[in-house]
């Protein structure tokens, strides 16, 4: 079976063949609240893991680039309340996994 859409992405109505899979979209996405002084003179980014269920609510979450404990824990509190469409796959809602960046200072 040939790949959905064409060389170029995809077409504007749709795929041309094959399955048609969308990711999930961040719906409610707030900013975690760190201050400067929390930071402490540190710059960098904290990197997590999202589990995203069928009904786009975050069920996991895990740390794959630390800052500061202080810093992480603020972000997987902040990230474990966002809220998602869900990823499909021909129209139907799936789970699934993304990375979510957070650079600071921001």
């Amino acid at each position: 079976m040939p790949r959905a859409g064409t060389p170029y992405g995809s077409l504007y109505q749709g795929p041309g063949s094959g399955q048609d899979a969308r990711p999930a979209l961040p719906l409610v996405f707030p900013d975690p609240s760190v201050y400067s002084w929390q930071l402490g003179g540190l710059q960098g980014d904290v990197i997590v893991e999202v589990t995203i269920d069928e009904h786009g609510n975050v069920t996991e979450t895990r740390v794959l680039q630390s800052l500061k404990d202080e810093i992480d824990q603020k972000v997987l509190a902040t990230v474990r309340n966002w809220r998602f469409r869900p990823a499909t796959v021909d129209g139907m809602a799936i789970s699934s996994r993304q990375d979510v960046h957070f650079h600071f200072p921001s």
